[in-house]
């Protein structure tokens, strides 16, 4: 073989090697970037009258895995482009209210953690003058819950009288848990209150809206529901502040 064209034909093997190991890298860029469009709608988030796209994307684990490490929240206010980085989740959900009483649109999101509870996380932001602040969302209730003997438990709320739930229903899992022997604790025994299984907008006064979040609280797991924490918030001098809460059974 002559020099010249082993040298080309060497110089041709050296680009497609690098081309390919440089590919999904590239590739990779690109998706960290823009990730998927997981949900986008239409709505005045900035105050200037024109309605602003605001869209959710995500970047998911594999691609046939729902569940996305990161996603995003961004907002096309041309000339602005806005964006906010969010936490892993899947099943984002977008909605506007105005939470803090400047007569524009605030941006309400939430999405799915994935967890064994069924939890979510909520965020919420103001874009109004094309600028970011986080409002955040109301923080989840501090509550307490125990086994007591004689197929009983009790859910404690501050400042609320305790509620006191029958579960003598579940007596048989129970003694097969060894929670119970015959109606007596084998020891304390403590129930499971989760953060918010979800959140959603209500009415607090006038135009104004707030937030009611709704904490699941269980007895030996997760799907063996007891109970609900039902808190409403408002969102009043820059923090959220709790209006009611009370302790429902299921």
């Amino acid at each position: 073989m002559k020099p010249r064209k082993a040298h080309l034909i060497s110089s041709y093997l050296i680009l497609f090697v690098f081309a390919i190991f440089s590919y999904p890298a590239s590739a990779e860029k690109t998706l960290s970037d823009n990730g998927e469009l997981l949900v986008s709608k239409e709505k005045d988030v900035t105050g200037d009258g024109i309605p602003d796209k605001i869209a959710i994307s995500g970047i998911p684990y594999d691609a046939k895995s729902q569940f996305q490490k990161k996603m995003f929240i961004s907002v096309t206010s041309p000339p602005d482009f806005l964006k906010v980085p969010l936490e892993g989740g899947y099943n984002p959900s977008l909605l506007f209210a105005d939470f803090n009483g400047d007569h524009v649109c605030d941006v309400f999101a939430q999405a799915d953690t994935g967890g064994s509870g069924g939890t979510v996380k909520g965020y919420s932001f103001s874009f109004k003058g094309g600028r970011v602040r986080d409002l955040k969302v109301p923080p989840p209730v501090s509550a307490g819950g125990e086994f007591l003997d004689g197929y009983l438990a009790k859910v404690t709320l501050k400042n609320h009288k305790p509620v006191i739930i029958d579960v003598s229903s579940r007596k048989q899992e129970y003694e097969r848990l060894g929670i119970y022997q015959k109606g007596r604790l084998n020891e304390p025994a403590e129930l499971l209150i989760d953060p918010y299984s979800s959140m959603k907008i209500i009415n607090v006064s006038g135009n104004k809206k707030g937030i009611r979040g709704i904490q699941r609280i269980s007895g030996a797991y997760h799907a063996d529901a007891l109970a609900e924490v039902i808190s409403d918030w408002e969102y009043t001098n820059g923090k959220w502040q709790m209006i009611s809460a009370e302790i429902k059974k299921i």
